[in-house]
């Protein structure tokens, strides 16, 4: 089977080396989300080793080649850089050797592929065996169904579901988009963008070594795929972070017996209001600018493939 170039892979590089009897851990949020309008797709940025060493790395690659019948992003989540490179290698090959969109083709393939892969790689170790995650969404062209696909090891299946996420984030990134996400298949990007953000964020704030998101990959279902920039997470973090307060009103004027308190209700939903009004302008600024960050969707593509971070 032919690999992608080197060049094209997201590097994530080796862990640092420990001393005897410490272990190599990476502490990572990856999630995909589907809406009525398409699916983004999320990493974190921070890679650690042990307790002692962390990095800055990109677990998000786009890969979008002219005249191929579907563009696609891998996500990866993983105790071993170099065994993740490895096999994200042998599966962005494997897509890249598609001549038309095929998901009963691409399942097989790829479950061939991870098997030959561990066969040779991961199941003769004896100890200590890599485990890696992938989340796939694959965008037929020149517009079709979204897909997304979880790799487990080298179990291959379809996600059906609102969301799915992986790392060791995913346990509180779920039970977070559980609570947010109550639109389903009928939610925005503006709902998922801003979803996205703030689980991310609650996930870096309180699970030790998941690091920032710096870049959101969209993908339309009109065949088209954008992104949002780190300054755009940056103000979708601050847009939101009255949300806190919101949230503790809520509690007090929900629980509160003994005082009513109408001024605490008023307040609560002038912070949401607020919330929901910077939203709206957002949303509308980064979509007027779409026009102007599609001239740059190769080189953000191609960038991944340097392992930097925009």
């Amino acid at each position: 089977m032919s690999s992608i170039a080197p060049f094209l892979v997201n590097k994530l590089g080796p862990f640092v080396e420990q001393p005897k009897g410490r272990k190599k851990i990476s502490m990572t949020l990856v999630a995909a989300l589907s809406g009525f309008e398409g699916i983004v797709l999320f990493g974190d940025t921070e890679e650690t080793a042990a307790e002692y060493a962390k990095k800055t790395i990109e677990k998000v690659a786009v890969y979008d080649f002219q005249d191929h019948p579907f563009r696609f992003a891998i996500g990866n989540a993983t105790n071993e850089g170099n065994y993740a490179d490895a096999l994200q290698n042998e599966i962005a090959g494997r897509l890249l050797s598609f001549d038309k969109y095929d998901l009963g083709g691409i399942h097989s393939a790829l479950t061939n592929d991870l098997t030959r892969f561990y066969s040779q790689h991961i199941w003769p170790r004896a100890a200590n065996q890599p485990q890696t995650q992938y989340l796939l969404v694959l965008q037929p062209l020149p517009k079709g169904d979204l897909q997304i696909i979880y790799i487990s090891e080298t179990a291959v299946n379809f996600v059906a579901v609102h969301y799915k996420t992986i790392g060791v984030g995913s346990y509180f990134a779920d039970y977070l988009f559980n609570l947010a996400l109550c639109g389903g298949d009928t939610d925005s990007l503006n709902t998922l963008l801003t979803a996205s953000v703030y689980v991310a964020r609650e996930v870096r704030e309180n699970i030790a070594g998941v690091g920032p998101i710096r870049q959101i990959a969209v993908f339309m279902r009109n065949g088209e795929w954008d992104y949002v920039t780190h300054d755009d997470i940056l103000q979708l973090e601050k847009n939101i972070e009255p949300m806190h307060e919101a949230l503790r009103r809520a509690f007090y004027v929900a629980t509160d017996s003994w005082i009513q308190d109408e001024d605490s209700l008023s307040e609560m939903n002038n912070t949401l209001e607020g919330i929901r009004n910077r939203q709206i302008e957002w949303y509308g600024n980064w979509e007027g600018g779409r026009a102007q960050r599609k001239s740059c969707l190769p080189f953000v593509a191609n960038r991944r493939s340097s392992g930097s971070v925009l």
